[in-house]
């Protein structure tokens, strides 16, 4: 009963949070078409970003506790290998991408952030604009990679077991 449970809030949490990883790019996106001022709307970005971080990463760690559940129960020792270590995988994957984000890029991009202020185009050329500009794109492909490992996670665990196939 205790595996079945666990794989429900897997589940539903691998869903939350691929979920809140494109709602939080679709909100950004939104928020610097609709804002004329950058550097406005590069603040509000922020505090999105940040906030979204923290409520995703909650949303991992009941993920991630309900993978360990599973991975440790009896009942997912007896079938196919990469049912059990796949999930895992991805998962871990994606924790670790989470985590790298939430602890030293996010910071590191509010910093450089507050450090350059005006993000109008006569700084576009200022070197730490620049370097802005390229953690920014690096954090925009851990996003992505992010997603697809929570994706690949959530696709291995929505397949249905040989106990929940049915007979044609």
């Amino acid at each position: 009963m205790l595996p079945r449970i666990a794989h429900v809030i897997r589940t539903l949490s691998l869903g939350i949070w691929l979920g809140g990883l494109i709602a939080t790019a679709v909100a950004a996106v939104t928020i610097f078409k609709t804002m004329d001022n950058r550097t406005m709307a590069g603040q509000v970005a922020s505090a999105v970003f940040h906030t979204a971080n923290l409520t995703l990463l909650c949303v991992a760690l009941v993920a991630l506790l309900a993978q360990a559940v599973l991975f440790f129960s009896a009942t997912a020792k007896t079938g196919p290998a990469w049912r059990r270590f796949g999930p895992a995988a991805f998962l871990l994957g994606a924790m670790a991408l989470m985590l790298l984000m939430v602890l030293w890029l996010e910071p590191h991009l509010r910093q450089m952030q507050l450090q350059i202020g005006d993000f109008s185009p006569r700084t576009l050329n200022d070197p730490q604009r620049q370097q802005f500009r390229i953690l920014h794109s690096v954090s925009v492909g851990l996003v992505v990679l992010e997603a697809f490992c929570v994706g690949m996670a959530l696709a291995i665990s929505a397949l249905p077991t040989r106990d929940e196939k049915v007979e044609s």
